[in-house]
């Protein structure tokens, strides 16, 4: 691979950009991506805002960690230093260590139980795409099924996602095949046909900045993200559903959005085949009894 000198200088121009961070033994990240046990300190990193410099965390501090979070009993949601990323605001008092040391409320929730959400599969529309001459259920599994092959380039990625988010593996692979096939139907540049759509989860141009390479772990992490997000806004806006509704609600939203999941039966009228949450479960259901 032959890198130009304008590559190899950008390369080491935000390395060097960083030494206020690295004179410290910190690294630079995206704290919104990656949690630092030590805490973040800003100012410190090139780049945007969300490039923050983590702290190093010597073996020490891991085993302080490790017992102060024997203490973590009155935390919903997970604690870390609250220097790092929470989409909600942090509570005091319920984590064991230092005071610096507090709860992110539901932050810990997982999604782990796919196969129990009830799903009516693919709209007959969706369903034309491979040709078929059935919908519903049946289609679903058959289209997830004819992705299997591509679908196996990206499995390990998909499985770190879905470890660093508490995602089911199968759930990613579902809005991937759903999405774009598995990569299969993405123009060169990694847009989707529509061109607003980027990547193997088309994250929206238009809603989100687009991280990473069309193929990337970044991109798939991103995705993820923005998953969980759709997750957390359909069960803060119907508190009282059921986490298998929340579950399902959350995967149409990623569609259409929140405000689209006005009730549990309607959730899909106005996504894309008026279908989207069902066909994703159904294919998530495939996925998942069959390795991921």
């Amino acid at each position: 691979m032959k890198y130009s000198a304008v590559i190899l200088l950008s390369i080491a121009g935000l390395v060097a950009s960083d030494w206020k961070c690295t004179q410290i033994g910190g690294t630079c990240k995206d704290y919104t991506q990656n949690t630092c046990i030590a805490g973040y300190v800003t100012g410190k990193c090139s780049g945007n805002a969300d490039r923050r410099c983590c702290k190093p965390c010597s073996q020490s501090c891991k085993s302080k960690e490790a017992s102060d979070s024997l203490r973590d009993g009155a935390c919903n949601g997970k604690c870390q230093h609250n220097s790092n990323y929470c989409d909600s605001p942090y509570q005091s008092g319920k984590c064991g260590g230092p005071s610096a040391r507090q709860c992110c409320p539901g932050s810990n929730i997982c999604y782990d139980n796919i196969l129990e959400v009830e799903t009516t599969g693919a709209s007959a529309e969706t369903a034309k795409q491979d040709k078929l001459s059935y919908h519903g259920v049946a289609a679903s599994r058959k289209m997830a099924q004819t992705d299997a092959s591509a679908m196996a380039t990206y499995k390990s990625k998909i499985l770190v996602a879905a470890k660093k988010y508490c995602v089911q593996a199968a759930v990613i692979a579902g809005i991937i095949s759903r999405e774009t096939r598995a990569g299969k139907v993405l123009m060169s540049d990694g847009f989707g046909f529509d061109r607003s759509g980027f990547g193997l989860m088309q994250v929206d141009k238009g809603s989100h900045n687009p991280q990473g390479g069309a193929f990337s772990q970044t991109h798939i992490n991103q995705g993820t993200k923005i998953l969980v997000d759709m997750l957390k806004g359909v069960r803060n806006k119907h508190k009282s559903w059921s986490k298998l509704w929340v579950y399902k609600g959350g995967i149409s939203a990623y569609n259409a959005g929140v405000k689209n999941v006005r009730t549990y039966a309607g959730m899909d009228v106005g996504t894309t085949g008026n279908d989207y949450g069902n066909d994703v479960v159904a294919r998530a259901k495939w996925y998942k009894e069959n390795g991921y």
